[in-house]
């Protein structure tokens, strides 16, 4: 969902999760949104998620890129403590667990999409958040930004004089090129085409999560050549090029993953396998996994994702019993992520 966003709109999401859990929220909603894109803009990111196990002692991961605060500072701060006076709170929640979005925010991030294709701008920033959660009628919040002045129209037209890239046509009339998918490093894609055959050997209609915690194990252990082999038949010369084979510390003790692996193998439904060459579609636990792992990425200021950020996005937030199975064994997202944080 948040492949089109830019690092700094990604920021925004991630800080708007953190508002929610911080009040107690039983979902995301605009006045989250609005109090992240305030500390955005106002480059209070590193302060903010400088408790979290990824962040703490480490400012320097998520140091801010330099630019141009949207709002004066004294607005800004005037402006957060009102729309904070309007959050209910309640017992907080954890930042690893999932949380929703309410409907009012997920149609904002609609239209933020919209203003982004309307004037035809690469990425989602957060002033295409901003004009789209201060347009919506419903939020006490948005009414705060908008007698202060700050209005949809007002913000889209910061957004029109601010020079950001754009999609090009190819040709005229032709499709725009379209941003490119986040980086995977060697570890992360051999993670992903295990789960790819995996899937396919079991005769599964779609990609799920338990295809992607399987591969997780088998590439964790140093077992993705092997596996390769004997789920791709016929495969001979593989290129080494495109295999990591860099001494490593497996992240899971070799007892754990063998019990983790046969459990979760166990919970697999299986049928006639398919043809591992043919197109597969993920699951939507799947998708979502992939979104987090981008987000957790950009949020620890990282080139690559890597087969810990799959893992942590799944195990912080699915509900499946093959990711409890992981929380049980004593893999948490806080484990996870402090292990992603060492390991940089």
């Amino acid at each position: 969902m948040f492949d089109c966003y830019s690092f700094q709109a990604q920021q925004v999401i991630f800080l708007a999760r953190l508002k929610a859990g911080e009040r107690g929220a039983g979902a995301i909603d605009i006045e989250d949104l609005l109090a992240a894109v305030l500390a955005q803009d106002q480059g209070a990111f590193p302060q903010a998620v400088s408790g979290l196990p990824a962040h703490r002692d480490s400012e320097a991961q998520v140091e801010p890129t330099p630019r141009h605060a949207f709002l004066p500072a004294d607005l800004a701060q005037n402006l957060q403590a009102r729309v904070e006076a309007l959050c209910t709170r309640s017992k907080p929640v954890s930042a690893a667990s999932d949380m929703p979005m309410s409907s009012r925010l997920q149609h904002v991030f609609a239209e933020a999409a919209g203003l982004r294709d309307e004037l035809e701008q690469k990425e989602v920033e957060p002033l295409h958040l901003l004009a789209a959660a201060v347009g919506e009628g419903s939020s006490l919040a948005a009414q705060v930004f908008r007698d202060a002045g700050i209005t949809r129209e007002s913000v889209v037209d910061a957004l029109r004089e601010k020079p950001v890239s754009r999609n090009k046509p190819v040709m005229e009339g032709g499709p725009r090129v379209p941003a490119a998918p986040p980086a995977y490093s060697k570890r992360g894609r051999q993670v992903v085409s295990l789960a790819h055959f995996k899937s396919r050997a079991r005769g599964a209609a779609v990609i799920e999560v338990e295809d992607l915690l399987v591969a997780f194990l088998i590439e964790d252990q140093g077992g993705y050549v092997k596996a390769l082999s004997e789920l791709v038949p016929g495969v001979v010369g593989l290129d080494m090029a495109h295999v990591d084979l860099r001494p490593r510390q497996p992240f899971v003790s070799p007892a754990v993953a063998d019990d983790l692996l046969a459990r979760v193998e166990a919970l697999c439904s299986r049928s006639e396998p398919l043809d591992w060459r043919a197109f597969k579609s993920m699951s939507e636990g799947v998708k979502r996994a992939f979104d987090v792992a981008d987000l957790l990425r950009g949020a620890l200021r990282q080139r690559e994702i890597e087969p810990l950020h799959l893992l942590a996005a799944i195990v912080g937030t699915e509900a499946s019993a093959s990711a409890r199975m992981f929380l049980e064994a004593g893999i948490t997202p806080e484990r996870v992520i402090e292990a992603i944080r060492q390991a940089t």
